[in-house]
């Protein structure tokens, strides 16, 4: 028996949708870690990610355009957790 993806598995999830949800997911598992500042604005981007998560349609692209302190919060938050 040929062993099934999460894609076939699940057919209305997608790539887009799936890295997005891992993106949210890492940012909200870093947010905790650093001081007050950095949490807010995480938590701000995590709840605009989540926003556009919730708005996205199977199987369709979504361009997600972020602001260039947005750019290198995920880059330091991901960057940090790849380290530990």
């Amino acid at each position: 028996m040929k062993k099934r993806t999460w894609q076939q598995q699940t057919p209305e999830l997608d790539y887009y949708y799936y890295y997005l949800n891992v993106l949210i997911n890492s940012l909200f598992c870093q947010s905790k870690n650093y001081n007050e500042e950095t949490n807010y604005q995480i938590n701000i981007l995590v709840l605009r990610l989540v926003n556009i998560s919730d708005t996205m349609k199977p199987n369709r692209k979504k361009k997600i355009t972020f602001e260039p302190e947005e750019r290198s919060l995920i880059r330091y938050c991901l960057t940090h957790l790849l380290n530990n």
